[in-house]
């Protein structure tokens, strides 16, 4: 069987016990291999980031204001790094090719307000489509669909994940910030090397 669907398969299967942190992973691992894909994989790709966009939305329904877990860790490592902690929820926009409702792309918005505007304004002025919206338990969710009934645009509440940052990060991030172009260009490079640790 081809590796990448076998890998995916395996997501599928660890998904349906997955904590929203585990679930917000592997979306981003999907995000990053699905660049390297080919057609018919990146179809499977894409089906299987909507149902775990659906499940964490799900878990998201349930907790109804439950924390954030911390990513759990059996080294020290996690001690040696700075967590940056982010609102307690974020807002997602996806984006769908109306045709194929494949994903595109997903952004990150601070409020359910940003989020629909920014979904809005990525819409074709020409497409005919109907919106399905509705706000529980403080939170919004936003599909738009075309006609057909394929969703080409969706907004729905995330948690934000506590993130552990290496201090290899933090000093190249910071030494940008300073000004040390040169600098923190030498530390980006030794931490890519050394992403193995991080």
């Amino acid at each position: 069987m081809n590796p990448i669907l076998t890998t995916l398969r395996a997501i599928e299967l660890r998904a349906e016990r997955a904590i929203d942190h585990e679930l917000q992973t592997m979306m981003q691992e999907i995000l990053a291999l699905r660049t390297s894909l080919v057609l018919g994989e990146r179809s499977e790709a894409d089906s299987l980031l909507i149902k775990l966009d659906r499940l964490l939305s799900a878990h998201t329904t349930r907790a109804d204001g439950a924390s954030t877990p911390t990513p759990a860790t059996s080294s020290g490592s996690l001690r040696a790094m700075e967590c940056r902690q982010s609102p307690d929820i974020v807002y997602q926009a996806s984006f769908f090719d109306p045709q194929f409702g494949s994903l595109e792309d997903v952004i990150a918005a601070s409020s359910f307000d940003c989020a629909v505007q920014a979904a809005f304004s990525r819409l074709q002025e020409d497409i005919d489509c109907t919106v399905d919206a509705s706000w529980s338990h403080g939170r919004g969710r936003l599909e738009v669909q075309t006609l057909d009934g394929i969703i080409i645009a969706s907004v729905q509440a995330a948690p934000a994940t506590v993130v552990a940052v290496h201090p290899s990060i933090v000093q190249a991030c910071q030494a940008l910030r300073d000004g040390e172009t040169i600098l923190s260009q030498a530390q980006f490079a030794q931490a890519l090397l050394e992403r193995a640790t991080l």
